[in-house]
């Protein structure tokens, strides 16, 4: 019987030691998803939950896209793309892992940036997202609605040139001592946009929030909501980047850094992601939306905050 014993207490600790050399892997990117040919691939993180690389290749953007629909293709992956305004998202869930790949326009050439996040509540996939509106009744909508690259490139050059014409006027106003609200004839009002939360603006698991109202320093109102996520905070970071851009408030400023525990191990520890949506010229009314994330130990989950504000011209 006590042979029996020692053998149960053994075979226990050997199914704990192997499960958790299983937890402790590195996540491995899948292997038919291969960069583009001729390119040195850099890897940026490499942890359980999530292996990340990075390359350049003289390619254009068409053609790495090209590629990886390819890929998709032979390895039976939907193949989900979207034009952001600043390069093309594929997102998609292979068995293996959640699936994100970022292509960009670089020089003569492109860059990719390929994350392969390991199965979580936080989808990569591009799935619908279904919000609840005041009144109850359910509306699903893409998180990333597909753009009209043309139509897009248009608005953009249409609206540099309403900028750049806004800025000659009120450089003119100043000079002649004009205040610039008597001579904005496309701008309905100056005051600044109502402070109501978008319904478009959720958790990173598609779910309503329930923000809180609050006053700056510059006794400023704004609209905040906070939650907890065990999603990577690369993960965090790419989905609001998109809805963001998605969604009219164009991404200016972003960052997301790294740090160092005391057992050597580097992780993502914080980062931002802010945008604005600005609908008449530059100096115009505008709301502003900021995300923050942070943690300060090894794999705690991430403090995910949501901080929404609207302001007047100047």
């Amino acid at each position: 019987m006590k042979t029996l014993g020692i053998a149960q207490i053994l075979l226990a600790f050997t199914s704990i030691a192997i499960a958790a050399i299983a937890q402790s892997a590195p996540l491995a990117m899948p292997p038919w998803l291969t960069p583009y040919p001729g390119t040195t691939v850099a890897t940026l993180a490499s942890s359980p939950s999530l292996v990340e690389t990075s390359y350049s290749t003289s390619a254009k953007p068409d053609e790495v896209i090209a590629h990886y629909r390819r890929l998709f293709e032979a390895a039976g992956v939907r193949f989900n793309s979207n034009f952001d305004g600043s390069g093309t998202s594929i997102r998609a869930a292979a068995a293996e892992c959640d699936l994100l790949i970022k292509v960009r326009e670089e020089s003569a050439g492109a860059i990719a940036r390929v994350s392969c996040a390991a199965k979580s509540a936080a989808p990569l996939s591009g799935a619908d997202v279904v919000v609840t509106n005041p009144g109850g009744k359910a509306n699903a909508h893409a998180a990333f609605p597909p753009l009209d690259v043309e139509k897009f490139k248009a608005e953009h050059r249409k609206r540099m040139e309403d900028e750049s014409a806004a800025l000659e006027r009120h450089i003119a106003n100043n000079k002649a001592g004009r205040f610039d609200e008597q001579v904005w004839p496309h701008a309905p009002q100056n005051d600044a946009p109502p402070l109501v939360w978008p319904a478009w603006l959720v958790h990173i698991r598609g779910t309503r929030l329930n923000p809180e109202q609050g006053v700056d320093q510059s006794r400023t109102k704004y609209l905040q909501s906070k939650f907890v996520s065990g999603a990577p905070m690369t993960a965090i970071y790419n989905f609001y980047e998109d809805l963001l851009n998605g969604n009219g408030h164009r991404v200016y400023s972003s960052k997301l850094g790294t740090g160092q525990t005391i057992d050597g191990f580097i992780q993502n520890s914080d980062g931002y992601v802010e945008g604005a949506n600005k609908p008449y010229d530059i100096t115009g009314p505008s709301t502003v939306i900021r995300v923050t994330f942070s943690r300060f130990h090894l794999n705690d989950p991430i403090d995910v905050r949501i901080k929404f504000s609207a302001h007047p011209r100047f």
